[in-house]
């Protein structure tokens, strides 16, 4: 808990409503059934978390977690949810 700050969660929240229009104020982005809202938050971060490449730590959260070695394509993602 020493490392914890807003700022981390503030980014977090940041980055989400930039890459999820649903969640950005005044947008027609929206889900009528929260089963749809829930399966789109769900697609999104398995997405940032295995498929992105974040260039501050050279490769993906999953890769510097140590939960995977190598990187997702979006094929990989799509097969792992089916």
């Amino acid at each position: 808990m020493a490392l914890a700050s807003t700022s981390y969660i503030e980014r977090v929240n940041g980055t989400t409503r930039q890459h999820m229009r649903r969640l950005s104020r005044l947008t027609l982005a929206f889900s009528k059934k929260l089963e749809n809202f829930e399966a789109a938050v769900a697609l999104h971060f398995a997405y940032y978390n295995f498929v992105k490449r974040h260039n501050s730590i050279r490769g993906t959260p999953a890769m510097a977690a140590g939960a995977e070695r190598s990187f997702w394509t979006v094929a990989d993602l799509v097969e792992a949810t089916a």
